[in-house]
């Protein structure tokens, strides 16, 4: 069974659309996806409205951005019964603003050191409802072509923790964020937590109300190391185990269905998102 249970739409900061995610699903021999854009469901509910046409099972789904002790956590929400919850929208809303905020500061202030972009420029490459940082990137490859790998480099590090172009985003605290997807129909997952800079944390995180956890993830260094260790750790805590590509595009190091996760833990996950 091939799965592909984190990618990115153009609804989000992804640069295919939702039907081009679907093609490029169906043409990888990919069964069941899940579209997980940030903080917005649109891409989400139109691949579940065309999927039939490709073959596919969607099961929709989002990713929200989060804070826990003073760093970015990723939640991911598979929701079985559909995405409509009038408190889930309304929130998404609200953060999808917020973020937005953020986005425009961010730019602003590496135009004033010297990064040759302004708002315009970037909000042109969102091509749905949410703003992300990575439409910084996307706009940097369509408007400064002669932008070395220095200035990529630099970039970079401006818009990272620390960096001067750098906000934290802090729309929903983690444990607020994972009732949230509870209480509006949905099964809460820790996105890929060996990303997580203090990785003593993850157990902390999975007490808090977290349903699964992101076992399989393309990591880009100790891959197959950090795998197993969060494969035992869903087993553990008796979470089931999700994995995906967390595609997003040419930037993206691994390409849909790239990175495999096992049948037993499909068949896991679809168990307990059919109790829901």
């Amino acid at each position: 069974m091939k799965v592909d249970l984190h990618i990115h739409s153009a609804a989000s900061d992804g640069s295919l659309s939702a039907e081009q995610v679907l093609a490029a699903s169906r043409e990888r021999g990919l069964e069941i996806i899940a579209l997980t854009d940030h903080e917005t469901t649109a891409g989400a509910e139109m691949a579940l409205a065309k999927a039939g046409g490709y073959g596919l099972r969607v099961i929709p789904a989002l990713e929200l951005s989060t804070h826990y002790k003073g760093e970015e956590i990723h939640l991911l929400g598979y929701y079985p019964g559909g995405t409509g919850h009038p408190h889930l929208q309304e929130r998404l809303f609200s953060a999808r603003r917020r973020r937005t905020e953020l986005i425009r500061w961010m730019v602003e202030e590496l135009a004033l050191r010297g990064v040759p972009l302004d708002w315009g420029m970037v909000a042109q490459t969102a091509a749905g409802e949410t703003v992300c940082k990575t439409h910084i990137y996307y706009a940097i490859q369509r408007y400064w072509p002669t932008a070395t790998e220095r200035d990529w480099r630099m970039v970079g590090e401006s818009v990272r923790k620390g960096g001067c172009a750098y906000c934290p985003y802090e729309e929903y605290g983690f444990a607020e964020a994972v009732a949230l997807v509870r209480e509006t129909g949905g099964l809460p997952v820790l996105a890929h937590p060996g990303l997580i800079a203090d990785r003593a944390r993850v157990p902390e995180l999975l007490a808090l109300g977290v349903g699964g956890i992101e076992a399989y993830y393309g990591y880009w260094h100790d891959g197959a190391a950090l795998v197993r260790a969060f494969t035992r750790l869903g087993r553990e805590y008796a979470l089931p185990r999700t994995g995906g590509s967390d595609y997003h595009s040419g930037f993206s190091r691994f390409a849909i269905g790239a990175v495999p996760t096992p049948a037993e833990a499909v068949r896991e996950l679809l168990e307990v998102l059919a109790r829901l």
